[in-house]
């Protein structure tokens, strides 16, 4: 599977933007501008990447039980002793001071596999994480592509509608001069005025949906809520190039190559030594140490030699294989998640796959359509001008443009989320991740 197949550098603006030192954008915003700034200030992913730092620390944390233990401690002393010699006797005071110094070194050679257990599971938990993390990015990141594009969308359909009231206006002032001319009915007045009317409430309520989309991408991109965000700049409309790879390959491919899977499975693997630990600890547990000594004061001596320490449960009320039994139900489960996410993955990629056919599909239908639309409009326009076409004819041919600047403003941008949406799907790298 080719990642670069969809041409993203041909789709995404190239105009020069320019940073402030407070980050915001002095000029167009971009969506590789956007896709920066989700990166650094999106709340999912500063959380994720938080995760692997905590999963990374306590990898370092059991990579230290491996290692000798230093340990140096101190005191100092200070007693005051009154003895009495009896009824009427006198009394003998003792003031003494003592301070001590002890530095202990200790290294545990072997034990019953605690220690290589634990490090293991964390080892797989922060592999686990990172995935996780990869997975957080490139979900935030779709979502940046999507926002951005609905919010492009939102601004070209309001334009359609501007459009349309612009032309609904002119068949008003027409249809006016030819009842003046005495070629067309006066009734034909009030038609062309409804739709002036519809044409204006439809121009407001995509002025809204600017509004509304706006919003909605500055949430996902952690854009201050009190500035207005600048001009989004225009993105051209896509190469649809058909897939390379089968669905089948697609299901392959994306099954081992899905962030979020690898992460469960390393889930799965990380909890086989969580077994292993509980049973260890249902059992006899035994380490073999190395212990260094040496101490400082009044009396200087050292000590050296090895220890070995083994503990036999001998009852503990079935408490150690009932954890055992946890673990295990706990294993159980991951693996049956697991399975059902599989099957979710499965169903992502089909959807998606089939989406991006039936948009490509869409968008070359559309684009022939608005062709149309366009002379057929022309053609109406033309003929009422000249006085052989009727006001029907106009109102018909105007209806059709409408509807097929809108649907191919629809197709077009359903098709760049359909593109970035099969990669997350088939686990491919999201634009803007690198």
């Amino acid at each position: 599977m080719k990642n670069g197949f969809f041409g993203w550098g041909r789709a995404v603006s190239t105009c020069v933007v320019l940073l402030s030192s407070s980050g915001l954008v002095l000029g167009d915003l971009t969506l590789a501008d956007a896709l920066k700034r989700a990166k650094e200030q999106n709340g999912q992913v500063l959380s994720a990447l938080i995760a692997v730092r905590t999963a990374r620390s306590q990898v370092v944390s059991n990579e230290g039980a491996f290692l000798p233990t230093l340990t140096a401690s101190g005191g100092y002393d200070v007693t005051r002793r009154n003895d009495q010699t009896g009824v009427g006797g006198g009394s003998r005071r003792a003031d003494s001071t003592t301070g001590s110094a002890d530095v202990t070194a200790r290294w545990t050679l072997l034990d019953s596999g605690e220690r290589g257990f634990s490090l293991g599971s964390s080892r797989r938990n922060l592999k686990a994480q990172e995935n996780t993390a990869v997975q957080t990015l490139r979900e935030v990141l779709t979502t940046v592509h999507e926002r951005f594009y609905d919010a492009l969308r939102a601004q070209e359909l309001l334009k359609v509608q501007e459009a349309q009231l612009e032309r609904v206006q002119k068949i008003l002032d027409q249809t006016k001069a030819r009842v003046e001319l005495g070629d067309t009915r006066p009734i034909d007045i009030l038609q062309a005025e409804a739709d002036v009317l519809n044409a204006r409430a439809t121009v407001l309520q995509a002025r809204n949906r600017v509004t509304n989309s706006a919003a909605t991408l500055k949430a996902a991109i952690g854009w201050p809520a009190d500035e207005p965000l600048p001009a989004l700049a225009q993105i051209g409309e896509p190469e649809t190039p058909a897939i390379p790879y089968t669905l089948n390959q697609a299901f392959a491919d994306g099954i081992q190559r899905r962030a979020d899977l690898i992460a469960d499975r390393l889930g799965i693997e990380a909890q086989g030594f969580a077994i292993r630990l509980s049973r260890i600890d249902a059992g006899v547990t035994w380490s073999l140490s190395a212990n260094a000594s040496k101490t400082f004061g009044p009396d200087v001596f050292d000590r050296t030699g090895l220890s070995l320490e083994a503990t036999i449960p001998l009852y503990d009320g079935r408490r150690s294989q009932e954890a055992i039994r946890r673990e295990q139900l706990r294993l159980e489960s991951l693996r049956a998640t697991y399975t059902q996410s599989e099957r979710n993955v499965r169903a992502e990629i089909e959807a998606a796959y089939k989406e991006y056919d039936q948009n490509r599909e869409v968008l070359a239908a559309a684009k022939a359509a608005l062709a149309a639309a366009r002379k057929n409009y022309e053609a109406a326009i033309g003929a009422q001008e000249a006085g052989s076409g009727t006001l029907i004819q106009v109102l018909t041919a105007q209806v059709s443009l409408v509807t097929a600047e809108s649907t191919y403003v629809q197709a077009v941008y359903d098709t760049l989320i359909s593109e970035v949406n099969l990669r997350l799907a088939t686990g491919q790298a999201v634009p803007g991740e690198e």
